[in-house]
């Protein structure tokens, strides 16, 4: 099999990734700086290539690149789609990602944990409705998918006196309520997830450098994984909070993971490859029943057979 790495620049975490692949079995495996890359169309078809090298007679691709480069790669990953090349990547999953409104819809829509969240087009509109919240919220406003604006509200009070104080026309406005406690940020690779914890002391959450490794329970996990493909990821990071999902990234921090894990995260990656590349498929988990689902169930079947 051939891979192919995909990437602004060739970093060390590039090379060690590249060197996972070939001791994963992988017979050739190159990298394409990703700003050079062209998609060619001739006669109804697309090629996408790079001074000559056609990224069809590859078998998989890893892709990373930032989420500016959305109008760019969501054609890329059709392309890839089309040829039967593996990626870690759904077509769609750059434009849900680069959109915080829209990554909360799916995660909504695959009933997955979230905070309450409000998303309005007229930020006076939230005003009315601010006693409804459990404080402190996070403020976000939006002009197009740049984020102009995030703030740490602590009161109703603030939050009218913010909402009443923007004269810019904005497209979009997310309130969502914020966890004051640990954060839980997870790497999730295929069906395999590592998680660091990063401790809230009182006024943020600290660093991702200081968090310490941490074993997350299996709901935590199978929430994880999910998230991650609702949000069309096979390889993200999933952060979470009291359980619930506060931001899904497609890109993992490894030399973080690796030196807070003990493990090396590329060689998972390349395993993940080279299972999806063959055509494995990932199976999706599904939630245990909770002892609750559980005794409903039986007193279902004790009473009505």
């Amino acid at each position: 099999m051939k891979a192919l790495i995909l990437a602004g620049r060739e970093g060390k975490s590039i090379k060690r990734l590249k060197q996972a692949f070939l001791e994963k079995g992988f017979e050739k495996v190159d990298f394409l700086d990703i700003a050079k890359l062209n998609l060619i169309s001739r006669g109804g078809k697309t090629q996408v290539v790079n001074d000559g090298i056609m990224v069809a007679d590859y078998d998989a691709a890893y892709l990373r690149a930032s989420l500016q480069l959305t109008p760019f790669v969501e054609p890329l990953l059709d392309e890839l789609k089309e040829e039967g090349i593996y990626t870690q990547f759904r077509p769609g999953a750059y434009y849900l990602n680069s959109n915080e409104a829209l990554q909360l819809a799916a995660l909504n829509a695959r009933g997955l944990p979230v905070a309450k969240s409000v998303l309005v087009v007229d930020p006076k509109m939230i005003k009315d409705s601010a006693e409804r919240f459990h404080y402190p919220l996070i403020f976000k406003s939006f002009k197009g998918q740049i984020k102009t604006q995030s703030i740490l509200i602590e009161s109703p009070r603030s939050l009218r006196f913010v909402t009443k104080s923007i004269k810019m026309d904005l497209d979009a406005v997310i309130v969502r309520e914020f966890e004051e406690a640990d954060l839980i940020q997870c790497a999730v690779i295929g069906d395999k997830v590592f998680a660091i914890r990063r401790r809230w002391n009182g006024s943020e959450i600290e660093k991702l450098g200081r968090g310490l490794l941490c074993k997350v329970s299996d709901r935590e996990r199978i929430t994880a994984i999910r998230a991650a493909l609702a949000c069309g990821c096979e390889i993200a990071t999933v952060k979470m909070s009291r359980g619930f999902i506060t931001e899904v990234m497609p890109d993992i921090n490894f030399p973080v993971f690796n030196e807070k894990t003990g493990e090396n995260l590329f060689e998972v990656v390349a395993k993940h490859f080279e299972s999806r590349a063959k055509g494995v498929k990932l199976k999706r988990p599904k939630f245990s029943p909770s002892l609750v689902d559980r005794f409903q169930r039986f007193l279902e079947e004790a009473f009505h057979g």
